[in-house]
């Protein structure tokens, strides 16, 4: 017998958002790959809004909207920004097309004034995940 989410999904889509968007997911950081799990998380939550958005609950639209205002922000970790850029990429064309792709110059320069600023090695890691993410949504293989 399946389990119907509707009535779970204010509950697990933070918890998928928060395991692509924390600043720290292991203790470990370069030893453990948690870019995978922030992947996996970008991946599990559009499979969630593609299978549960209706006219009525509007998934879609607010988990667009929220990561988008989380693209803006300036303070956050580069692990965090690139939880949020994948998750963006993962909810399809039309999003890369409307909110990624009118921001990607932002997004490297973000990217690269916070290294230039950072000694933190994961840093280097990031941004490397991030231009790696956002080359590919620009130019496809």
């Amino acid at each position: 017998k399946a389990i119907r989410l509707e009535k779970f999904l204010h509950d697990i889509i933070p918890a998928v958002i928060s395991c692509m968007v924390c600043t720290q997911i292991c203790a470990r950081p370069l030893e453990l790959d948690h870019w995978t799990v922030r992947g996996n998380a970008a991946r599990i939550l559009s499979a969630l809004v593609r299978a549960h958005n209706m006219g009525t609950n509007q998934i879609q639209s607010r988990v667009t909207r929220m990561l988008h205002h989380a693209l803006d922000k300036h303070n956050s970790s580069l692990v965090s920004y690139f939880g949020v850029l994948a998750g963006l990429c993962e909810l399809g064309p039309l999003t890369i097309n409307s909110i990624v792709l009118p921001e990607i110059r932002s997004i490297y320069r973000r990217v690269e004034l916070k290294c230039a600023t950072s000694q933190d090695p994961i840093d280097r890691h990031a941004k490397d995940r991030i231009r790696g993410a956002a080359g590919q949504e620009v130019c496809p293989r």
